[in-house]
């Protein structure tokens, strides 16, 4: 503003000694002198005149001029108040330029830290990775040998049934054979006693007519009557058999070890180790023999009975425990077998882990060689 002002001063000064065509007072003094002074005056007027109209012209233009200056001056001075603004913008735009770029400085160094511990979790999941796949390659090894094992104990299962129908035919035929051999011993004990009540007198038979076949029966009767009573002295005084429990819960055992019985309920010939869980038998003849069989963690067991190493015959026991006993837990079965003085006989192990307390084992001798002859 006091730059516009100078200026119009500086101009009214300029026009005020400069004359429109150079003439200046000297000059007019001059003419003066001259003796034309009126003429002189006049266009001295004149001139002055022409010298205010061009001054008030210049004037006029240094107005305009000068307006035209204001108004680039307050444009000046709006550009400078946009510029300050810009600058103030500028300054609060580095700042937080400064702040962003220290935040991006610490989000690239956690970038960084990331991307290191990516790369360790990465390389963690890839061994991992590696150990689950030799996992799952064992596990299908192992699916592939429990297919096969699903295929050999279904043919198992099929095999135990089959067994367990046998099992149980045997034990329906040594029922019978049983209690045959208790119906012929109670014959021959009563025909033996009837025989020596009645006082049969041998003179008898002779004044009979004897025919071929009277004759052969009779013989045949009075054999019988003497085998039965000279069974019945031999059975009085032989008392050949034992009977024994497991008796003690959750015994392990393993495949082909034979059981033993910790309580031995009838020994009376003492032919049965409790130590080794064999019996000898003491004279030659036959015997019976019977097997219940249970296990104690529910799982099936398996029990073989042995003649000298070889299986006579197999019991199976069902799923139970010895706390809950339940139906079909407790597999049992009975044999008759012709055994030799001296032959070993013992119970085996098959199928199963743990032996349950109400496994038994128990014989006896139904008669001897001597009987049989």
């Amino acid at each position: 503003m006091y730059f516009v002002q100078f200026l119009l001063l500086y101009n009214i000064y300029c026009f005020a000694n400069v004359n429109n065509n150079g003439v200046d007072s000297s000059d007019l003094y001059q003419y003066s002198n001259l003796g034309n002074y009126g003429e002189t005056r006049q266009e001295h007027n004149g001139v002055k005149l022409s010298h205010t109209d061009s001054m008030a012209t210049t004037l006029e233009e240094s107005i305009k001029r000068i307006g035209m200056l204001e108004e680039k001056l307050r444009a000046y001075d709006k550009d400078s108040m946009r510029i300050k603004i810009l600058q103030e913008k500028l300054l609060a735009t580095e700042e937080l330029t400064q702040k962003h770029s220290y935040r991006i400085d610490m989000l690239e160094k956690r970038l960084q830290k990331s991307e290191h511990v990516r790369r360790i979790q990465v390389n963690v999941l890839q061994r991992r990775l590696k150990v689950f796949e030799n996992r799952f390659r064992v596990a299908e090894e192992h699916l592939s040998h429990l297919d096969d094992f699903e295929v050999r104990l279904s043919l198992g299962e099929q095999h135990q049934s089959e067994l367990i129908f046998e099992s149980r035919r045997r034990s329906r035929t040594d029922r019978h054979l049983t209690n045959e051999v208790y119906f012929q011993n109670n014959e021959v004990t009563q025909a033996a006693e009837g025989f020596a009540g009645i006082g049969v007198n041998p003179s008898n038979y002779k004044e009979r007519p004897k025919t071929g076949h009277s004759l052969s029966r009779e013989k045949l009767i009075t054999g019988y009557i003497s085998k039965g009573m000279r069974d019945r002295r031999d059975v009085q005084h032989l008392r050949i058999g034992f009977s024994t429990l497991h008796n003690q819960h959750g015994e392990s055992v393993h495949v082909g070890q034979t059981i033993l019985y910790h309580s031995v309920l009838f020994n009376e010939d003492g032919a049965f180790d409790s130590s080794t869980g064999m019996y000898r038998c003491p004279v030659s003849g036959v015997y019976f023999f019977t097997i219940a069989a249970c296990s104690s963690n529910s799982q099936r067991i398996h029990v073989n009975l042995i003649l000298n190493g070889q299986v006579k015959f197999e019991v199976f026991g069902g799923v139970g425990n010895d706390n809950t006993i339940i139906h079909d837990s407790l597999g049992s079965g009975s044999t008759i077998l012709r055994c030799h003085a001296g032959d070993m006989v013992w119970t085996r192990i098959l199928v199963g882990e743990n032996i349950g307390r109400l496994t038994s084992f128990t014989g006896f001798l139904i008669w001897g060689d001597s009987q049989s002859s």
